[in-house]
């Protein structure tokens, strides 16, 4: 709930406790990898979400919030592999597709985008609207 009302430092410390009691607590793993993400903090986040992968390999949101990572660190490959991953995990994982779409504008493959587009517009229109501009 603090994430999402963009209290990050109420987040990170009750994920700290979770993980002081818990250090393999794979969610509040992933929820601290999204506060240090929100925070800028990009190499504490990518560790926070690399635990939880080598913890939890099938965990769909952290590859997709270490993809996040890698764009916001300008590791393109590595943010398509991991994204992708995420789908992989997930198919209907809507935001994964609005983050490949983004991606691929940036390195110039609009053809891409169109899929993608075309693939959201399946599961999020409202999410698809955000593509929209790109095509």
């Amino acid at each position: 709930m603090h994430v999402q009302e963009g209290r990050f430092n109420e987040a990170q410390l009750e994920y700290e406790q979770s993980l002081a009691l818990d250090p393999n607590f794979v969610d509040a793993l992933i929820g601290l990898g999204c506060v240090h993400l929100n925070k800028g903090r990009l190499k504490e986040a990518e560790e926070c979400l690399e635990k939880a992968i080598t913890l939890a390999p099938e965990n769909p949101l952290a590859y997709f919030y270490l993809g996040n990572v890698y764009d916001d660190s300008g590791k393109n490959q590595q943010a398509l592999e991991a994204i992708e991953k995420a789908i992989a995990l997930k198919p209907d994982l809507a935001e994964a597709y609005l983050a490949l779409g983004f991606i691929h504008y940036r390195l110039g493959n609009r053809a891409k985008v169109s899929k993608l587009y075309d693939m959201l517009l399946k599961l999020d229109r409202t999410l698809a609207k955000q593509l929209q501009p790109l095509l």
